[in-house]
């Protein structure tokens, strides 16, 4: 198997990879990485990174007490509702998140926040689960997770 395709499906995964895999999922689909680095953030919180360079992407699967907690991914790029965001200037992509917002039911939150130290603007779309960092105009990380709000209203 292979990475069928770059559309992002929030709250579902990207492609044929679920927000639900694990590492050996993610290997069945996409084979060996070029480079896999175990994280230590703390006593109870760790990740498993698997580097797929040549393609652009890491899958980080985060675990908490040694218990798989949630996978995250960072692209270089990401198709949504058939929109390729490289395509896009910062504004539209911007525009285009509200109104996929919008037309999909959900509230329409978002955080925002400007590092001085590196000129780069972060924006995170929590109903989506969707986070992208900007320099100037252009995309400087783009990484997609399920959103904690799905997660917790799925454990309800």
């Amino acid at each position: 198997m292979e990475l069928i395709d770059l559309n992002f499906y929030p709250n579902i995964g990207l492609g044929n990879i679920s927000f639900y895999f694990q590492e050996n999922d993610i290997l069945q689909v996409m084979g060996s990485p070029e480079k896999r680095m175990i994280y230590s953030y703390s006593e109870k919180e760790s990740a498993i990174c698997l580097f797929y360079n040549k393609l652009g992407i890491s899958f980080w699967i985060h675990y908490e007490d040694n218990l798989f907690n949630h996978l995250s991914i960072s692209i270089e790029d990401i198709i949504l509702d058939g929109m390729k965001f490289s395509l896009l200037s910062k504004q539209g992509i911007l525009e285009f998140v509200r109104n996929y917002h919008y037309q999909c039911g959900y509230d329409y939150l978002y955080e925002n926040t400007y590092n001085e130290n590196v000129n780069e603007e972060f924006y995170y779309f929590e109903n989506i689960g969707l986070s992208i960092w900007f320099e100037e105009d252009y995309i400087s990380d783009i990484s997609i997770k399920m959103s904690s709000n799905f997660i917790m209203g799925h454990m309800n």
